[in-house]
C-alpha cells in the first residue's frame, strides 16, 4: 500500500490534499478492532493484519482529561507535590486534605527557523 501511495502520490503532482484523501477513504484506514469468529480462527496472530488492534491509553492521559472536563485541573508548572496515603486497599490515593490536582504532562517539541538554526518550545499538554 505504501508504494502505491508513493507513485501515486508523485502522479499526483505532489497533492497533499488527494493523499489525505486516499489514506483517509482507504478501507485499512477506517478498520475496526471489534473481532470477527471467522477471521480469528483463520488468522488469530492478525498477521494479514484484517484488524485494528485496540489502543491501550496512559492512565496520566485519563486523569488529565477528566480533571480538565472537571475544571479541577491546574496549569501550574513546578509547584510543590500533592500529598498522597494508601488506602485501605493498598491503592495510593491523593490526601483528603489537598487542593487542586496538578497536570501529569508536557510536550516538547523542536522547531527549525528560516535561518536553519533550532529552537525549542515546551507547553503543557491540553486534552
Amino acid at each position: 500500500m505504501l508504494d502505491y501511495l508513493a507513485v501515486t502520490f508523485q502522479e499526483h503532482n505532489w497533492d497533499l490534499k488527494w493523499l489525505t484523501k486516499q489514506i483517509m477513504l482507504s478501507q485499512v484506514y477506517r478498520q475496526g478492532s471489534s473481532e470477527i469468529p471467522d477471521h480469528v480462527a483463520a488468522d488469530p496472530s492478525d498477521r494479514l493484519l484484517w484488524r485494528k488492534e485496540p489502543l491501550r491509553l496512559e492512565a496520566e492521559t485519563i486523569r488529565d482529561s477528566m480533571l480538565a472536563l472537571s475544571s479541577l485541573l491546574n496549569e501550574e508548572m513546578f509547584g510543590k507535590q500533592e500529598p498522597i496515603k494508601r488506602g485501605a486497599d493498598g491503592q495510593w490515593m491523593p490526601n483528603d486534605k489537598t487542593g487542586k490536582a496538578k497536570i501529569a504532562g508536557a510536550c516538547m517539541w523542536r522547531k527549525r527557523a528560516r535561518d536553519g538554526s533550532t529552537f525549542y518550545m515546551c507547553s503543557i499538554v491540553r486534552t
